[in-house]
């Protein structure tokens, strides 16, 4: 089986305001989506969202990035204003696939792939 690499960013409330409402993402944010779109439209980010009925209340989000390194990935997802407000953290890790197995149609092809 060829593995596809990806990287991954879990969004987490900062532990000192997980348990406050205030720490929960706001419905709206339109900056960010903006940009979200920008990483997206570029070939960077797949897919992100918000994440619900998860055992872990302070998991917040998670978002699938094609980057070159989890690095690229930690930094792209450290630009959301909640996480450069202090109110959540990043988690970002590789996720190894079977090539082929997951499709993302509506996601633009990856930074320098047709």
């Amino acid at each position: 089986m060829r593995i596809a690499v990806a990287a991954v960013a879990a969004l987490t409330a900062a532990s000192a305001l997980a348990g406050e409402p205030e720490a929960r993402p706001e419905p709206a944010r339109p900056r960010f989506e903006m940009e979200s779109e920008a990483m997206g439209q570029a070939g960077k980010m797949v897919i992100a969202g918000p994440l619900g009925d998860q055992a872990d209340p302070t998991l917040r989000g998670v978002c699938l990035y094609r980057v070159g390194s989890v690095d690229e990935a930690r930094a792209l997802a450290e630009q959301d204003p909640a996480v450069k407000a202090g109110r959540l953290t990043v988690e970002a890790m590789t996720w190894w696939v079977g090539k082929g197995y997951l499709a993302f149609p509506k996601a633009p092809a990856a930074a320098g792939k047709p």
